[in-house]
């Protein structure tokens, strides 16, 4: 355990976050401008299919080498390993995905060989992250990431005014710049692969069976949505829902930048850390995460259909609907991540991905459910029962399988802050009606400097924190 606080660890990998984040949200709001939302609907079921396809060609493997590569003697015996089980993956993807070429055709209006060239480089981008976080070098990961994110929508805008059309310039962009983040990962990694023998190999398959179970299921959580959308609500609908998504999306970066951090750290093992610092480092894994969340539920109550309408255009001002509810779902993924990282870390996956397979067959349920009926509001309010329905259940097994007290004075100094703030947001709203996007810039910083400024001054051990960073 390294001797600065959590929230400072977290605060290097978020930074970069932040970045990647706000690269994502720009570059979206460009895509909107530039195109109409039906291609920007296939451009982003391209995305959907190619993460499905990525997510499953690396399923098992990358969420378990930052867990292995701490414990082995030789980290590149795992790390080759894994690279062997993912390449035969990757094999078998490719050659089944000709079978699927006319529904391929159907729903995005390309043929399979683009997926495949951005396929590629997308896959062993994913276990190059997972390898630096194995490493115990997040911060870094999450930079590169951060780069890519803004290389992706820089190339496409380039490519876009250079001549060429949009859907080309946006599915060119996303594949150049995952080749680049390969590159950047090779230079950095500190771990070389060795090659493994059969058994290496074996064994790292069955020490990741859980895995694939967990990472299978996550798909209907993230990408599988989106198809759903689109087979039943047409490519527009895609547009506004992956919109909103990203915006949700923005509230998760101490989310993503806390199980960056504790992943490897508690993969270690438990039992080389003291009770306190396990207590210390659970108990501010769960607050760190949600605290931009609780803020972000009544400010998308309360300015989703403006913000939409002037940042989108007003043919996306319906979906704030969905941007409520999945910032709802968001605050229980939240706190369902570090829950599960928590159960990854002490060797019972098995429970944690029993829990996805069962949530994952819900969400299916609900989606041919609710999207029919509700449109994407009906998607996000599918994904966000389920989310919460995970976190029960996961949150449960964590204080039963190693008993920790919750943050729940903290969580409730967080939710005094969203209500003060949300209250004053809507006064100001009464008296400076939201028309361009400067009102909205101002009263989305105030609304945040009020909701920090109250919440440092209740929480004395978030002050502390930040005084010792």
């Amino acid at each position: 355990m390294e001797d600065y606080p959590l929230f400072r660890r977290v605060l290097r990998i978020g930074t970069s976050n932040i970045i990647g984040q706000l690269a994502s949200f720009l570059g979206v709001i460009a895509y909107a401008n530039v195109t109409t939302p039906a291609v920007l609907g296939r451009y982003f079921l391209l995305i959907s299919l190619v993460n499905i396809l990525g997510s499953l060609a690396t399923a098992g493997v990358s969420s378990n080498i930052p867990r292995e590569l701490p414990r082995a003697l030789n980290p590149g015996i795992p790390f080759g390993s894994a690279l062997a089980i993912t390449s035969v993956q990757t094999t078998a993807i490719i050659i089944v995905l000709p079978a699927f070429s006319s529904t391929i055709r159907h729903l995005i209006g390309i043929g399979i060989l683009p997926i495949q060239l951005i396929l590629l480089p997308t896959i062993f981008a994913l276990v190059g992250g997972d390898l630096l976080r194995g490493e115990k070098r997040a911060p870094l990961s999450e930079k590169i990431e951060a780069m890519t994110k803004l290389a992706i929508y820089t190339c496409g805008i380039v490519l876009y005014f250079t001549g060429h059309g949009p859907f080309f310039s946006f599915m060119a962009g996303y594949g150049a710049s995952r080749v680049l983040q390969i590159v950047a990962i090779a230079v950095a990694a500190e771990t070389q692969p060795v090659i493994p023998s059969v058994g290496d190999i074996w064994s790292f398959f069955t020490r990741s069976k859980y895995l694939y179970l967990s990472r299978i299921s996550n798909l209907g959580f993230e990408w599988i949505d989106t198809l759903f959308i689109g087979f039943f609500l047409g490519s527009a609908a895609v547009a506004a829902y992956e919109i909103v998504w990203r915006i949700t999306s923005v509230s998760n970066i101490l989310t993503n930048a806390t199980v960056a951090d504790i992943y490897p750290r508690l993969s270690t093992g438990v039992e080389k850390i003291t009770r306190q610092q396990y207590d210390i480092l659970v108990e501010g894994a769960y607050f760190y995460s949600i605290t931009p969340i609780i803020p972000a539920m009544p400010g998308a109550f309360l300015l989703g259909a403006d913000m939409l309408g002037i940042i989108y255009g007003g043919s996306y001002r319906y979906a704030w609907i969905a941007l409520t509810i999945l910032f709802l779902g968001r605050f229980a993924f939240s706190i369902s991540s570090i829950s599960n990282t928590i159960l990854f870390s002490l060797d019972l996956d098995h429970f944690a991905s029993q829990i996805d397979v069962i949530t994952l067959l819900i969400n299916l349920v609900l989606d041919l459910t609710l999207i029919p009926i509700l449109g994407i509001s009906g998607a996000a309010l599918g994904i966000a029962i389920t989310y919460f329905l995970s976190c029960i259940a996961k949150t449960y097994l964590v204080y039963d399988s190693h008993v920790t007290k919750p943050p729940t004075k903290r969580m409730l100094f967080s939710s005094m802050s969203a209500i003060i703030m949300g209250a004053a947001v809507e006064t100001i709203r009464i008296f400076l009606p939201i028309r361009n996007i400067f009102n909205l810039i101002a009263i989305i910083s105030f609304g945040i400097l009020l909701y920090s400024t109250i919440l440092v001054r209740l929480d004395r051990q978030l002050w502390q924190d930040i005084m010792q960073s």
